[in-house]
């Protein structure tokens, strides 16, 4: 259940869903895209985030209500009982607390890209 939750907010987060970080990283170039005038870069950029959305969102989908169906791999693949090793786990536990901690404050990653921004002139 861990792994499934994890994947449905990483892949939620990659379609550009409000409240997680992804949002605010579409979100922030769009706005870029439409100060500078580049209307048709930024509606193409629309477009392509709504088709990519979706395609993440039927994923979801299959994971949390199709649990006997999934496209691509065979249903004894998906019955057996698999362990994740520690790294693995620890770098899911990891990406799970970043995406957690941008909800709440996001500040601080802004401010650590303006820092290297600034570093690289």
């Amino acid at each position: 259940p861990a792994l499934a939750i994890t994947l449905a907010l990483t892949f939620l987060s990659i379609a550009g869903v409000p409240p997680l970080i992804g949002f605010f990283s579409k979100w922030w170039i769009l706005l870029s895209g439409i100060t500078y005038q580049y209307y048709l870069v930024s509606i193409l950029a629309v477009i392509c985030s709504v088709v990519a959305g979706v395609y993440y969102v039927r994923i979801v989908k299959i994971i949390y209500f199709q649990a006997d169906s999934f496209f691509l791999v065979g249903l004894k693949t998906l019955r057996e009982k698999k362990r994740i090793n520690f790294r693995k786990s620890l770098l899911i536990g990891a990406s799970f607390y970043l995406m957690g901690f941008m909800i709440i404050s996001p500040n601080l990653l802004l401010q650590l890209a303006h820092w290297a921004t600034v570093g690289l002139f």
